[in-house]
């Protein structure tokens, strides 16, 4: 059974560029900073960073304690799409009525000239280190933004390419930053810089029939090929939910620092496994007031979030069960975890548990 997440809006009519473009930009700091490694680039704001960062670490297996396993860094949305406001780059032709794609049978796309900012931290764990990358920065800096290509969009069963210009500005060796006399203490190297990237927007379709701003007519979207890519290069080949790509994107590009989640499991017999979780109390006023439990992708059910315990019963002995909890945001945001159990031979109790991912 599809996990059924309520989102206000169909997002199937959704050309979400915005999500695309901030896959272009990890991609694009992993592979000319840290040597094609995703892992290394997280969404999160300057104050989470080393959260997220043994979260990574936690996900992939790894043992986060001992080390942060530096160099990483971390970008953060500073607001949401804004016009281009660039003398004479707008076309009003483009916004009203579009223009025909070639690769696309001539169908007519439309799209806004946008820009976003960024606000971004990378930190390093030896002076050379933190040199170096300081001075690859300095090379995407000058002597002008850097303009690429980004093939991810489909539209009417073909690909085509969307524009990114990236520039950094800003950029700052050892700035005053949180924890700057922890991160001090610790031999850390933070090098701190914005970005500033433009892109554009495309039309959506409309919601109901009576909208008169949008086309009744598909629109582009980001590719199965690209989402399954960016996981993939994100998590190893591991840790996501093939089943939810887009749920899964949604949890990696736009999380919520605050919950804290956990999944652990608590009595398990032959035929029962029961379940506890645990969250931030800053949670009770970001986040909907039910949490969806699903059992081997399967059997769902949605409880109250303030319960934090739950019993699936009438399995079947010495059986291995998979259980996801599912947290919605108030703004449809995803953060899932996952615990695995196995079912005993007979009545006894068997304690076991891991913090879900």
């Amino acid at each position: 059974m599809q996990i059924q997440i309520p989102n206000y809006y169909d997002p199937s009519k959704f050309s979400n560029s915005e999500y695309l473009v901030m896959i272009a930009t990890e991609s694009f700091f992993a592979n000319n900073i840290f040597r094609s490694d995703l892992t290394r680039v997280l969404y999160c704001s300057e104050q989470y960073a080393f959260r997220n960062r043994l979260n990574i670490l936690a996900q992939r297996g790894e043992d986060p304690i001992k080390e942060l396993q530096l160099p990483f860094m971390s970008y953060y949305r500073q607001g949401n799409w804004e016009i281009d406001d660039r003398p004479g780059v707008q076309n009003a032709t483009a916004a009203l009525y579009g223009f025909p794609e070639s690769s696309a049978s001539n169908q007519y796309l439309r799209w806004l000239q946008v820009k976003g900012q960024f606000s971004c931290v990378a930190f390093f764990n030896s002076d050379s280190d933190a040199q170096l990358g300081y001075e690859s920065l300095l090379y995407i800096q000058q002597p002008s933004a850097k303009q690429f290509k980004f093939s991810s969009m489909e539209y009417l069963g073909t690909t085509f390419d969307i524009p990114i210009q990236l520039k950094i500005e800003n950029l700052q060796w050892m700035p005053d930053i949180i924890e700057k006399d922890w991160l001090i203490r610790n031999r850390i190297l933070p090098v701190k810089f914005d970005l500033l990237i433009r892109s554009v927007s495309f039309a959506q379709s409309p919601q109901t029939p009576e909208s008169n701003i949008f086309s009744d007519q598909e629109v582009p979207v980001i590719t199965e090929h690209v989402i399954l890519d960016y996981l993939s290069y994100k998590f190893k080949n591991a840790h996501y939910d093939e089943e939810h790509i887009d749920f899964t994107v949604d949890q990696v590009i736009t999380p919520d620092p605050a919950l804290e989640g956990s999944l652990t499991t608590d009595t398990i017999t032959n035929n029962s496994i029961k379940v506890k979780w645990d969250y931030s109390s800053h949670a009770d006023s970001l986040y909907q007031t039910n949490v969806i439990l699903v059992l081997n992708g399967i059997q769902q059910v949605t409880v109250l979030r303030s319960a934090k315990t739950y019993t699936f019963t009438g399995l079947e002995r010495e059986s291995i069960y998979k259980i996801d909890i599912i947290f919605t945001s108030l703004t449809n945001q995803i953060v899932k975890y996952s615990v695995t159990a196995t079912t005993t031979t007979d009545n006894s109790l068997n304690l076991k548990g891991m913090i879900g991912y």
